[in-house]
């Protein structure tokens, strides 16, 4: 079986996390994998040098008509068994190159947990073979806009959860002693992440915990705005920020508890990354995060956009170890168990078998 993968995404985020580990699991199952891809984007750079054929193309908008040109001409040249779409964008221009290359099975997977809108956003998901929601949420937005409920897959992300886990923190590297109560986040640096309030519970925090550190890693558009945030709250040296790390363990390992303050969220890629360190996690109660974050029994949960709420269970943990490690452990045990790489990697073929046999 042949699969080509497309991603239009130029920075490495969580989705680009999660067509890695698929590509992958499914290079070890003997599928051949190609990888439509921007030119000189992470995701590019990252799987050129595990043996996947790379094929680049730019993708500048999700109407982009030469891509959909040139991704039609690549497609009739490498004859896939199945198109898979990883992004939006790719879903738009996958949809229209693969018809007009005669591709008979198109999978397009859904990761955000906002509303579809609109006429045309809703006609693309109806018009795939098969659309994959990435959490119970997802799919019911699906649902709402009208997808039949026999196109919808459901299908978890999924973290890869090494026995053992990886040593090594950053504390030296950092300059923190062991002392220090330090926090950290990973995600984009954009709106629907939060962080300004994560950052608002800093400052109420410090009153309590004058060594505290919060480390965001990530980097994105709303870089400059927080770092100039950070200043104006007078946080320069209690917020650090990492931009983009690769060394997700010994990140991970480096923190006290970690949180995710986001607005929206399809799943919370990060958060299975926090579990699988055994990390106590804080997380906002939003999208397809409850469905990892079972408040009191593999973390805590708060309200969206609520700073009191983040700086009181913060600091709950802060000062109650054992019950936060308790809850690392839970959060570990529970994301190896279902939402395991292998799990997912096996429902994928599942689903790509099934298309490829209708008639």
């Amino acid at each position: 079986m042949r699969v080509v993968h497309v991603n239009t995404e130029s920075s490495w985020a969580g989705g680009e996390v999660q067509t890695c580990l698929l590509i992958d699991g499914l290079a070890n199952r003997g599928i051949e994998n190609i990888l439509v891809a921007q030119p000189g984007s992470q995701i590019a750079k990252r799987m050129g040098g595990r043996g996947i054929q790379i094929v680049e193309i730019g993708m500048r908008a999700e109407w982009d008509a030469i891509a959909v040109v040139r991704l039609a001409r690549a497609l009739r040249r490498l004859k896939p068994d199945i198109l898979h779409c990883h992004t939006s964008h790719a879903h738009t221009l996958g949809l229209l190159a693969g018809r007009l290359a005669g591709i008979r099975s198109i999978v397009a997977t859904r990761r955000m947990d906002h509303a579809i809108k609109g006429p045309l956003a809703a006609f693309k998901y109806r018009r795939v073979d098969r659309v994959v929601a990435i959490s119970e949420m997802v799919r019911s937005m699906l649902l709402a806009a009208g997808v039949p409920p026999y196109k919808i897959e459901l299908i978890h992300s999924a973290a890869d959860c090494p026995e053992p886990y990886p040593q090594g923190d950053l504390r030296a590297e950092l300059g923190l002693d062991p002392q220090t109560p330090v926090i950290g986040t990973a995600a984009v640096l954009a709106e629907r992440k939060g962080h300004k309030y994560l950052f608002d519970a800093v400052r109420t925090l410090k009153e309590r915990f004058p060594r505290i550190r919060l480390l965001v890693a990530g980097e994105g558009p709303q870089g400059s705005e927080l770092r100039e945030l950070a200043a104006r709250l007078g946080l320069d040296k209690e917020i650090i920020f990492l931009g983009f790390r690769g060394d997700v363990p010994q990140l991970l390992n480096t923190l006290d508890v970690f949180v995710l303050a986001s607005l929206k969220e399809g799943l919370g890629v990060a958060l299975l990354e926090a579990a699988c360190a055994g990390r106590p996690i804080v997380a906002t109660n939003v999208g397809g995060i409850p469905e990892i974050v079972k408040d009191g029994e593999t973390g805590l949960l708060v309200p969206p956009a609520d700073s009191r709420s983040l700086a009181e269970r913060l600091a709950y943990l802060i000062e109650h170890p054992e019950q936060a490690r308790n809850l690392g452990s839970n959060a570990r045990a529970f994301v190896r168990g279902r939402f395991s790489v292998k799990t997912m990697v096996e429902s994928y073929i599942r689903l790509y078998h099934e298309l490829v046999r209708q008639p």
